[in-house]
Order: C-alpha cells, then sequence, then structure tokens
C-alpha cells in the first residue's frame, strides 16, 4: 500500500513539474528579456524586476514542493533553492549549460556562442560551482532536478 501511495505522488510531482514549472520559468526569462530592452523607465524596469523575483519565488516554491512529492532529501532542496533565489545562474552560464547538454565539446560551443574556448572553460567553472558539482554529467542530471533543464 505504501509502494502505491509513493508511486502516485511521484506521478503527481512529475505531472506537476511537466504542466506549471517551465510556463512559470519561461515568464521569468520573458520577463529577464524586457527589463533589459532600451526605452523602458526606470520605474517600469523596476516594477517588472519586482514582478520577476516575486516569480521567481513561486516557481521556487513550486519546485520545492515537486521535490518533496517525489521525496527527494531536505539538503537537496535546500541546494536547488539557494541555486534558484540566492545565487542564480548567469544568462551566459544557462547557455553554455544548453549546450552542454545538446553534447557540444567547449570549442564547439565557443563557435556557437562566440567566445573564445577559455571563457566558455570559465564560465563552466563558475556553472559548476553554483552547481555543486564537477563534471558535465553531474551538471546536466544536477540542473535537470533542480528544473533548470527540462527532463529528457
Amino acid at each position: 500500500m505504501e509502494q502505491s501511495r509513493t508511486d502516485v505522488r511521484v506521478e503527481i510531482a512529475a505531472e506537476l513539474d511537466s504542466l506549471f514549472a517551465p510556463e512559470i520559468d519561461g515568464v521569468i526569462y520573458s520577463l529577464d528579456e524586457v527589463i533589459g530592452s532600451p526605452g523602458l523607465s526606470a520605474s517600469a524596469r523596476a516594477a517588472l524586476r519586482k514582478i520577476s523575483r516575486k516569480q521567481s519565488e513561486i516557481s521556487s516554491s513550486l519546485r520545492q514542493e515537486i521535490l518533496r512529492l517525489k521525496g527527494e532529501r531536505e539538503s537537496e532542496i535546500e541546494k536547488i533553492q539557494e541555486i534558484r533565489l540566492v545565487n542564480p545562474l548567469t544568462e551566459r552560464e544557462l547557455d553554455i549549460l544548453h549546450e552542454i547538454d545538446s553534447g557540444k565539446s567547449a570549442k564547439k560551443i565557443a563557435e556557437v556562442l562566440f567566445l573564445s574556448e577559455a571563457t566558455v572553460k570559465s564560465h563552466t567553472q563558475s556553472l559548476y560551482r553554483k552547481l555543486g558539482v564537477n563534471s558535465r554529467v553531474a551538471a546536466i542530471n544536477f540542473a535537470t532536478k533542480a528544473g533548470i533543464l527540462k527532463s529528457q
């Protein structure tokens, strides 16, 4: 009986994750793009930043509950929350993470993003530090669990 209850929780968590988390995160990234657009007044930027922060908090809370439903350890949930709220990945780190996820080498990522290979490696090290990992596979696995990358 207990096993089936766990299965139901994991199923609900997976459904919540696939339905809501990507959309909420998408809104955050869209807001960030608008905030960076030229021509916005300082008050409009401030209002959008406030909305973006609130949206991040909602997304982070949803991620936290999804991970609890999946039975994730509290220490892992706290680590994920820190990355999503306290020390989030930069736009460039996210770009590089997505390229790593697609299997590209540092050299190929540098070509695609018009960066030097040394710059890609520097961003990758920063990414690893923030995620608390030391390899590409670990970064992808952790970022997927954290909802930064979509589940495969």
